[in-house]
């Protein structure tokens, strides 16, 4: 008994050639390594324990710390960290800002700014350790050779004063020669054509560094002010308003709940701020008030209230 017709035309050979092949294609990558998800929930729990900042978890600064994590954060210290963004000196916008909104029946302000302060210091650690956490694979896990890696390429010179970056790099060299050279001389010219040597994300640095900044606490900030604050700041960076909305947007920077300061103006000709605008009446006793100068802003700010 013949079949009758369905109406649809057979495949042509060309068709299940195609269709065979694309089955012949793997869907994924290769999974990794169980020593390279070891790693980076290790790095993950030394993230943790910066961002908090608490006394006895993660310090960096002592002379004893010398973890490679703890090195490399302090390493990068000078050209990652601000030290004045943990700091609250009670003459400073953010001070009054904070203590106005308490005031005004924002009780949880201070825990906001902790979980604000908390957010940019993780992001700080990215910025950090980003370079070397692109080593792992590399090294099949071993942390230790991935970090001591990142710091022998953003600075040679630690060989010298790093006994254990000497010791990655002679037990390399006696095990890998060539090849170990030559995955070096890569790094390094990979590192020289940065503008910073650990491949730091400028504009995601210059936020999270000044995000709980006293004198200049984006985490208060509208997102246009944000960004004209970032374009006043130091080190002068391709900053749009794109580029802020899309770090916000993954919501890893912790806001506040209101945002008061809806604009920054710069002073013309220089990277320094010299006044804010901040809406709502409650702020009025801050209209004309003149703050002192820190270093970023060497003639100091005045704020300008915008009633709603």
């Amino acid at each position: 008994m013949r079949k009758k017709p369905t109406g649809k035309k057979p495949p042509t050979k060309a068709k299940r050639s195609r269709s065979k092949a694309k089955k012949a294609t793997p869907t994924n990558t290769s999974p990794e390594s169980r020593s390279v998800t070891v790693a980076k929930k290790n790095i993950g729990y030394f993230r943790e324990l910066f961002a908090d900042d608490l006394p006895g978890t993660l310090e960096v600064r002592p002379p004893f710390q010398d973890h490679p994590i703890a090195v490399l954060l302090r390493h990068a210290g000078e050209r990652l960290f601000y030290n004045l963004s943990s700091m609250r000196p009670p003459d400073s916008i953010q001070e009054d800002l904070i203590e106005i909104m308490k005031a005004s029946g924002v009780k949880d302000i201070e825990q906001q700014y902790v979980e604000a302060r908390r957010s940019a210091r993780g992001i700080l650690f990215d910025c950090a350790t980003n370079q070397a956490m692109r080593y792992l694979k590399d090294e099949d896990g071993a942390m230790n050779k991935a970090l001591y890696r990142a710091l022998l390429i953003e600075d040679p010179g630690i060989q010298i004063s790093s006994e254990k970056v000497s010791e990655f790099l002679a037990d390399g060299i006696g095990s890998g020669g060539s090849k170990f050279l030559k995955r070096l001389a890569e790094d390094f010219k990979n590192a020289e054509t940065r503008a910073d040597r650990l491949g730091v994300d400028d504009q995601r640095w210059i936020m999270a560094a000044n995000w709980t900044n006293p004198h200049c606490p984006l985490w208060l900030m509208e997102r246009p002010a944000i960004f004209q604050a970032c374009k006043a700041l130091p080190p002068r960076t391709n900053m749009t308003q794109e580029a802020v909305n899309n770090r916000l947007r993954g919501k890893r920077f912790k806001r506040s709940s209101q945002t008061p300061i809806t604009a920054a103006h710069a002073q013309a000709g220089v990277l320094s701020i010299n006044g804010y605008e901040i809406k709502g009446s409650v702020f009025t006793s801050l209209h004309g008030k003149a703050y002192p100068a820190p270093s970023f802003q060497p003639n100091g700010y005045q704020i300008v209230v915008r009633k709603k």
